[in-house]
């Protein structure tokens, strides 16, 4: 092991009270705290950095007491209570803080002291700093060698304060600030010293160099190299990456630790006593039980702890093989354990633990997961389902998979074959015979592999962009796994625009086992998430199409929408979207005889509930169909909001401009106001514009026949 040098000894030699330090720790010490924080090994975990943090900052003043006092005296290093002496020639830090104020003055947080704290104290702050940072590498430096008090215990734990029962943790780390924290990680303390130094507190290479100088640093010079590469891979500047939530161990969310375990511990340790003292009366009653007249006497048996572990594979619940042919809930419930590996308790155990880890997020001894929209990463209600557990070819190697369902929640547990692995949370409450018959199983850059349900009975792939053509066989193992799918070539494949133009739109064309009521043919598509989404239609209001719900988008009509609209789907990615309908609310011929054009509602519904929609105008041919308006969590064309009007200008082949406007089915009358004035009843309007175009906006009403106004937009 390499021989590290000390960190020096500040000395205190009669020039400033240590009070003025005290001050200055209390007025800053938000910003001390930051600065350890940024410092401390990842190791400690994240609630083990943010006590660590706040211990060492409170001990950055020199200790009291009458053997620190002679100790200072003895060795002509001053009394307690004074602060080292400028020597000659040394700069004055008394303004060691001027460039921070200039970096965080507008910001806040941790900065914000330092932007109001007199320039007085500057002296004192860079002395109690240099202290901070020499403890926090100090603490870097034990727990490369320590890291652990005894095998399988954790971190090392540091001192007081110390927390009982909760774990304290910052903010998590959002798309911006993951990096950064990962490359904090990967890199050694001075490396982080120097990169706080100068993005926290603002100082330039030669001020964070005497600081860390001070701090007993070994290779200042690299340390500094190193922190300025860092700085150069974000585009965002790191000072503000560095005074998010994440970096601030000020403001810290607290969780309680494992309940169930410190139950568990309670209650082992009372049996453990209990049968010891039975033990030790036992022994006392055969030893002294002269006056027994010779009869045994019989200990009583042990008593032995039922409580059984929280998330263990053996309390897994697996659904009987034929459980969805025999029930009138098809969903996930209905599942079977399925996969090569279903039985492999390791794995199992794993991606339990892995889950666990998650739902604690003071700690960092799983994969970090991933969360689709209005998910969680909580531990379960009761004990999950287990949907699959194998071998997959993701496309990049062999990756083992475990499925696991919480009656809300699908868990995507993953590992590589060397064991790199990863953790994904999707809400799924609610899904039915459509939304539970498929799930995402591995990912690449150009393929994804789905696991169909036991009820689907055939499976076909599709492309949305060719509505006459057919659908080919998919290949879908005994284990319900598919063959890899092509997803989408709108923007997946990092090729230039003009290669990754939408060219195709493959969906999955799945068909339901004759065992069950529900026996028909439906749409899912890749969106991104863990579930695909579930693709329907509305038709145009007619005699032979009364109003309902949305079906399912395979008649001729709903896949020449959807032909339409499919490279519209891109824009929903990562959104969690449980189903997307389009709906043709209304028909509309031209003036001049320019032919047909259709109103389309485009509705995209979340599993968290909300939805969002977007008006659509798709003229006569094959015309690529205009957007009009958006609106985000709306009940508009939904079965909650099924009156619906728009309107838009619109212009002939001759030339003539004019402002077109249909509503929905019931609606008797419409007007338009505003910019222009026209009327008409019926579903439709068609009102020739003047000379430039009646510029402006246009108001638009509706009314139904039960006196409704149904106020629309105009694009």
């Amino acid at each position: 092991m390499p021989i590290r040098k000390p960190p020096p000894v500040l000395a205190l030699r009669p020039t400033a009270d240590l009070r003025d330090a005290e001050a200055v720790l209390i007025a800053r010490y938000p910003q001390l705290v930051r600065l350890a924080y940024v410092i401390l090994p990842p190791a400690l975990g994240r609630h083990g950095r943010v006590v660590a943090a706040h211990r060492l900052v409170q001990r950055a003043l020199p200790g009291g007491g009458l053997a620190a006092w002679w100790a200072r005296v003895r060795d002509g290093r001053g009394v307690p209570g004074s602060l080292p002496e400028r020597g000659p020639g040394q700069p004055d830090r008394r303004d060691g803080a001027g460039d921070f104020r200039r970096v965080s003055a507008a910001r806040g947080g941790a900065g914000g002291a330092a932007a109001t704290a007199d320039p007085a104290d500057g002296f004192a702050f860079g002395w109690v700093r240099a202290r901070v940072v020499a403890a926090a590498l100090a603490e870097s430096r034990r727990s490369e060698w320590w890291p652990r008090p005894f095998p399988g215990r954790g971190p090392r734990r540091p001192g007081l304060p110390g927390v009982w029962g909760l774990r304290l943790t910052p903010g998590l780390a959002d798309e911006d600030e993951l990096p950064l924290l990962n490359a904090l990680s990967d890199t050694d303390p001075a490396t982080r010293a120097a990169f706080a130094l100068c993005c926290l507190d603002g100082l330039d290479a030669d001020g964070a160099a005497d600081v860390l100088d001070d701090a007993g640093a070994d290779d200042t010079a690299a340390a500094l190299a190193a922190a300025e590469r860092i700085a150069a891979d974000f585009d965002v500047d790191a000072e503000v990456l560095l005074a998010s939530p994440e970096f601030d161990p000020c403001q810290v969310r607290a969780y309680p630790t494992d309940l169930l375990r410190r139950r568990r511990r309670v209650r082992v340790t009372a049996l453990a006593a209990a049968a010891a003292c039975v033990a030790a009366l036992t022994v006392g009653l055969v030893d002294g039980g002269g006056g027994s007249g010779g009869e045994d006497t019989v200990a009583p048996a042990a008593v032995r702890g039922s409580a059984v572990d929280y998330l263990v594979p053996e309390r897994l619940i697996r659904a009987a093989p034929e459980a969805w042919a025999d029930t009138s809930r098809v969903d996930f419930t209905a599942w079977s354990a399925r996969g090569t590996r279903i039985a492999d308790r390791p794995l199992l155990a794993r991606a339990l633990d892995a889950w666990r880890a998650a739902a604690a997020p003071g700690t960092r001894n799983g994969p970090l997961p991933a969360l689709a929209p209005g998910t969680t990463a909580a531990l379960p209600p009761a004990d999950p389902r287990l949907l699959y557990a194998g071998d997959v070819d993701s496309g990049d190697g062999i990756e083992a998979v475990v499925m696991l369902f919480d009656g809300q929640r699908v868990v995507r547990y993953a590992e590589t074959a060397d064991r790199v692995a990863s953790l994904q949370f999707a809400l799924v409450d609610d899904a039915d015979v459509t939304t539970a018959a498929a799930l995402v199983l591995t990912r690449s850059a150009d393929r994804v592999r789905y696991l169909l349900a036991p009820w689907v009975a055939s499976a076909g792939l599709r492309d949305l962009l060719r509505p006459d053509g057919e659908p080919r066989p998919l290949r879908v193992a005994a284990d319900g796994a598919t063959e890899p799918v092509p997803v989408p070539t709108t923007g997946t494949q990092g090729l230039p625009e003009a290669q990754t133009a939408c060219r195709s739109w493959p969906v999955l064309q799945l068909r339901s086992s004759d065992r069950i009521a529900e026996r028909h043919a439906f749409l899912v598509g890749d969106l991104g998430d863990l579930s695909p989404v579930h693709l329907t239609y509305n038709p145009l209001p007619g005699p032979d199409n009364p109003a309902r719900a949305p079906r399912e988008a395979l008649s001729p009509a709903a896949l020449t929408s959807w032909a339409a609209n499919a490279c519209g789907l891109g824009e929903m990615r990562g959104r969690g979207i449980r189903a997307v309908d389009v709906w043709d609310f209304a028909e509309q011929t031209l003036p001049e005889s320019a032919g047909r054009a259709t109103w389309e509602c485009v509705r995209a519904d979340t599993w968290r509930g909300p939805g969002s929609t977007a008006v659509v105008f798709r003229g006569p041919g094959k015309a690529a169909p205009e957007p009009l308006s958006r609106a985000d969590d709306t009940a508009l064309c939904s079965r909650f909001g099924q009156r619906i009007v728009a309107g838009r200008r619109w212009q002939a082949p001759s030339g003539q401009r004019y402002f077109l406007a249909a509503a929905s089915r019931g609606i008797t009358h419409i007007d338009a106001t505003g910019a222009l004035k026209a009327s008409a009843d019926g579903t439709v309007l068609a009102t020739p514009l003047p000379a430039g175009g009646a510029p402006g906006a246009v108001d638009l009403t509706a009314k139904a026949p039960d006196g409704e106004a149904v106020r629309g937009s105009a694009g």
